[in-house]
């Protein structure tokens, strides 16, 4: 569903800060699609998943709207956890009929894994 809502020429880019070190990912709407399906494929083996949003802001403009939000994820696996907070801004424009994606950025800070 989500592939559907993204424009052609969308442009995502995520960043993330784990242990100190930071990553810049971008993506083409192929490569984020590909991403995200082979994710979700990944969270069968996930003993607990949870996810809340929070600090949900919309600012309507012409054509369009840009979108913040802050993410909060928690996972539990085999040996661990993981807890991570992100920032998350979406630009939504009116194509046609339709309300698309153009760009989807967001900022990501883990807390290091834990162990059991």
């Amino acid at each position: 569903r989500l592939a559907a809502l993204l424009a052609d020429d969308c442009r995502i880019e995520l960043r993330t800060h784990i242990g100190g070190d930071e990553r810049v990912t971008t993506f083409t709407k192929a490569e984020y699609v590909e991403m995200l399906t082979s994710g979700y494929a990944a969270m069968r083996d996930l003993q607990a998943y949870d996810y809340a949003m929070s600090d949900l802001k919309i600012r309507l403009e012409p054509g369009g709207a840009t979108v913040w939000a802050v993410v909060h994820e928690g996972a539990a696996f085999a040996g661990g956890t993981v807890a991570t907070r992100s920032e998350e801004t979406t630009r939504v424009e009116r194509r046609g009929d339709a309300l698309l994606l153009v760009a989807v950025s967001a900022t990501t800070e883990a807390a290091p894994a834990k162990t059991r």
